[in-house]
């Protein structure tokens, strides 16, 4: 049995920046949590966080089931795969940023989970925390 300390964390992710009077791109926000670089076509410009990409263990969008087709992609496991999923999350974050106007609007929900190291084992770990946030998504 696994011990260790475990995490479930949830936010609402809207454009407003606590504490400060103004707001930010939802494609800054995605760019900067997935640690991919995203054009945001509103203000077009590029947010380029892929600096930061080795502090992203796993980022995946999972959309719901009435979600339509081009959101649905399976997650990726090769490079094509992984800009395919940059793709589709900077399509996502600029409709989102069309069709959401108001300054106070809800953009995203955002789940953190940690999951102990000794889980089920170092080489396939990754892969199966993965799977078992899905199913708990489900």
């Amino acid at each position: 049995m696994a011990t260790g300390h475990y995490r479930l964390e949830t936010k609402i992710i809207g454009r407003r920046v606590k504490g400060v009077d103004k707001s930010v791109s939802m494609v800054a926000k995605a760019a900067y949590r997935s640690g991919q670089s995203l054009h945001d076509d509103r203000a077009d410009k590029t947010f380029n966080y892929r600096p930061r990409a080795q502090e992203v263990v796993y980022s995946e969008i999972m959309s719901p089931q009435n979600a339509p087709g081009w959101l649905k992609e399976p997650s990726p496991d090769t490079q094509a795969g992984t800009r395919k999923q940059r793709d589709v999350r900077e399509q996502l974050w600029n409709t989102v940023e069309v069709v959401e106007k108001r300054k106070d609007s809800q953009l995203a929900r955002e789940f953190i989970a940690s999951l102990p190291r000794g889980l089920m084992g170092m080489a396939i770990q990754p892969k199966l925390n993965a799977k078992l946030c899905r199913r708990f998504r489900k």
